[in-house]
């Protein structure tokens, strides 16, 4: 197993998916990577009708539907707005800074009377960014600490405010209490300050398992849209280019097709479908990779692929930011969503073993592989 751990970990380092490919094949034909590409059969592809009907799986069970019907009851990929998150934290940052300093230098350019504005203006920031960010606690403890209190007050004074409480969020004026007003702020500096070790882990341990149980030749942990598009584009040219007889032409599975463009959209939607099952905001995975992909192939697919190519791509992806568009992308989240519940367990298992730090390829896959 040393030496198969040491191929592998060679093949990791090579930025040729041909080599890779070739690699994982060879050890394939020597019964080294048994489940490599072993549910590529489970992956259910979207259908171009609307009314063809697809076989869903499920909890043991199987359940037929038409696309349409599908499609109607799949959630929408989840929101992404970290760029503007992360501006508005930046933003506040500074503001506040400012306004801390302010005093300090006011002295200096003769304007210490504005120090009570500043200062105001500071402390009004603050109260509405704790009252709308962390109303319902504040309720809660304030109607906890009032019920406490009461008993302690004379008879007449208890009757008096025995109705006496905070508002509901819903009865403040501008959305306060909601989030609706700082919370992008907060989410900001949330982006900013966080490092969930154990988070990062599990969003890279779905993306490796995805790749690898369907047959994609990619060690990356973190799948982006310029890697995926390069492992399309050269699972095309290394069949243009192989010679007729070649072992190496079966080495790259071509993924130009819509069975091989929904596994890749699928291994990159496999860390957000992770991340949203357990957390209500994404950090560590994003959901914008699946569209990067689509534009990227659709804008420069004449240039890298050929004119031949082009058209043959072009009737595989769908028309931009169009319905079609968002029904494949919401089509390969649901499949990644149940790939990565169907098989929790060795997940969660890949995931543990990253958390340590050291863990090298070679031991994720001998985590799925079980040596």
């Amino acid at each position: 197993s040393r030496s198969l751990a040491a191929l592998i970990d060679a093949a990791a380092g090579c930025s040729d998916p041909g080599a890779v490919a070739a690699t994982i094949s060879a050890m394939r034909r020597n019964g080294g990577m048994i489940n490599y590409g072993s549910l590529q059969g489970d992956v259910v592809e979207m259908p171009p009708r609307d009314d063809a009907r697809v076989t869903l799986r499920g909890d043991g069970t199987s359940s037929t539907m038409t696309k349409r019907m599908r499609l109607d009851g799949l959630p929408d990929v989840p929101a992404d707005e970290r760029g503007a998150e992360v501006a508005a934290a930046l933003a506040a940052g500074g503001i506040g800074t400012f306004c801390l300093g302010f005093s300090g230098v006011s002295g200096l350019f003769g304007m210490e009377d504005l120090n009570g504005l500043v200062n105001a203006f500071l402390t009004l920031s603050v109260g509405v960014l704790v009252l709308d960010n962390f109303y319902d606690a504040i309720r809660a403890v304030s109607n906890l600490i009032g019920s406490a209190s009461k008993e302690k007050l004379p008879r007449q004074v208890q009757d008096a405010t025995k109705d006496v409480s905070m508002p509901e969020k819903d009865q403040l004026p501008m959305g306060l209490g909601s989030g609706a007003l700082t919370g992008t702020v907060v989410r900001g500096f949330s982006r900013l300050a966080t490092a969930d070790t154990e988070r990062e882990c599990a969003c890279e341990a779905a993306a490796f398992f995805a790749a690898y149980a369907l047959g994609l030749p990619s060690f990356a942990f973190r799948p982006n849209a310029l890697e995926a598009a390069v492992l399309i584009v050269e699972s095309v040219n290394s069949k243009d280019d192989s010679s007729p007889g070649s072992s190496s032409s079966s080495d790259l599975d071509p993924l130009l097709s819509d069975a091989g463009v929904l596994k890749v959209l699928i291994w990159l939607m496999a860390p957000v479908a992770l991340e949203s099952s357990r957390h209500p905001v994404l950090m560590a995975s994003d959901p914008r990779e699946g569209v990067g992909l689509l534009r990227r192939l659709r804008d420069r697919a004449g240039t890298i692929l050929g004119d031949d190519k082009a058209e043959e791509l072009a009737e595989v992806l769908r028309e931009p930011g169009g319905p079609d568009e968002d029904d494949l992308l919401r089509w390969a989240y649901a499949e990644a969503d149940l790939l990565l519940r169907e098989n929790k367990r060795t997940v969660q298992d890949l995931a543990e073993r990253m958390t340590g730090g050291a863990a090298t390829v070679a031991d994720c896959v001998a985590s799925l592989e079980g040596w």
